[in-house]
This record gives C-alpha cells, sequence and structure tokens, in this order.
C-alpha cells in the first residue's frame, strides 16, 4: 500500500486521511474480488460488510505481517523490526518511520500523545496473535471469517437474504479453519483463535476513533525498504 497521502503537501490534514482512507478501501476492494465466493453475493454486499469490517481487517493483517516468520520485506536490523512487548519501542519505530515518510522530524512527544493508546493496544494484540501461532491457510480463512461477520445492528444494514447467504458461506470457512487446525500438531485451537477476535474488534475500534489509519502499516513495515516513500502490506 502506498501512503502517498501523507505526502501531498498540498493537501490538508482532512484530506490526506481521506487519501489514505480511499488506498486502503482499493486494496480491500481488490481483495474481495478475488475471494473464491465473489459471485455469490451482490456488490452492495461486499460494500457493507467492507464499511463494517475494514479496520479490522487492516489490523488483522497487521498483525499477521508483523509476527510473519517468513517475511522476506522484513528488515535484518532487529531495532526496526516491531516489538512483541514494548510500546515504547514501537512508538519509536513509528516516530522513525513517520518522519522518514513526512521528510520531516516529528516529535516523539507528538506520537505519544495522539497515538499512544492505540500503539499499546496494537502491541498487545500483536503479542497476543504471535502467541497463537495461526499458519497462512488459517490466516486466510479467518480474514474471510473476519469480513463476513456481518452486523445488522451496525449500519449500513444487509438484506435478510444476503445476511443468510453470508451465514452459510462464513460456516464453510469456519469449517476449513477447523479443518487446517485439526492437521497441525500443537498448533492453536479453534477457540483459542475466536477468543482472540473481541480483542481485535477493540482495537479496530480505536484506530477509527483515531483516524490515523497508517499506523499499523508504518508499525509494522519499513517504508523504505522497496522505495524511499512507499510501504507494501499485501491485504491476502
Amino acid at each position: 500500500m502506498d501512503l502517498k497521502g501523507l505526502k501531498d503537501s498540498t493537501k490538508n490534514h482532512s484530506q490526506k486521511l481521506s487519501a489514505i482512507g480511499d488506498e486502503i478501501v482499493e486494496k480491500l476492494v481488490e481483495w474481495t474480488k478475488r475471494l473464491p465466493f465473489y459471485g455469490e453475493l451482490p456488490i452492495t454486499v461486499y460494500t457493507q460488510l467492507l464499511t463494517q469490517r475494514w479496520a479490522e481487517l487492516v489490523i488483522l493483517s497487521s498483525c499477521f505481517y508483523a509476527v510473519g516468520k517468513n517475511n522476506s520485506l522484513m528488515p535484518k536490523n532487529r531495532g526496526e523490526i516491531v516489538s512483541l512487548n514494548s510500546v515504547a519501542h514501537n512508538l519509536s519505530l513509528l516516530q522513525h518511520r513517520l518522519s522518514s515518510v513526512m521528510e520531516k522530524c516529528v516529535p516523539i512527544e507528538t506520537i505519544a500523545n495522539d497515538t499512544g493508546v492505540f500503539v499499546e493496544q496494537f502491541t498487545h494484540l500483536i503479542n497476543s496473535f504471535s502467541k497463537l501461532s495461526v499458519p497462512v491457510e488459517a490466516y486466510v480463512c479467518l480474514k474471510a471469517i473476519t469480513l463476513l461477520n456481518s452486523n445488522n445492528n451496525e449500519p449500513p444494514k444487509i438484506d435478510e437474504s444476503s445476511a443468510k447467504r453470508i451465514s452459510l458461506i462464513q460456516d464453510q470457512f469456519v469449517k476449513a479453519l477447523q479443518i487446517h487446525l485439526c492437521q497441525i500438531e500443537n498448533g492453536p485451537r479453534l477457540s483459542d483463535i475466536f477468543a482472540w477476535l473481541p480483542s481485535l474488534r477493540a482495537v479496530a475500534s480505536l484506530l477509527l476513533e483515531g483516524k490515523m489509519f497508517y499506523v499499523p502499516f508504518l508499525i509494522c513495515r519499513e517504508p523504505t525498504i522497496l522505495h524511499p516513500l512507499k510501504i507494501e502490506i499485501n491485504l491476502e
């Protein structure tokens, strides 16, 4: 994902956030189009699902890549890798990377004041996710399950027929997830993963409240690895 919105000096703070939001939506829309069940639901339903769940999908993807042992894009310097325990380290990491993207020094006090609560909870979430040892196959299933976790108490509401179809598709992915987990010796239990999901939702809510949508991306990836002003986050 390109964080072009942060770099554009012609835009004010609100416009930059809007541009970043557009980038996130674009990537998520591309991902939904590659889902095996994409043709089974109306496009409007995917729009509704993404409206409800995009923040959770972003946080889930960030957690997975933060703990990925085979991530070839991870920096070699340990000081540049997201910490599973230290909030102070991750705040410092965010300051360094945000300053790099903005091409100016962003004071650590500003970072702490604006994002401290989120970074603290996000760090705890990454730590708890790492303990689950979720393999990529399970992650793929979990991501689909998260998208399909529709809630008609949240706007926009989904029609009853589509809601039933969503429930059936989600059940299929839950079964697939269970099968993958059963094949892993000493792997995570389905109940453990589902018990983790409320924490995911809580951190996603913090992300929405703070509106600094770029924070999890910058914490989890070094923006200068592939391009001086580019950060790659694959949402698959």
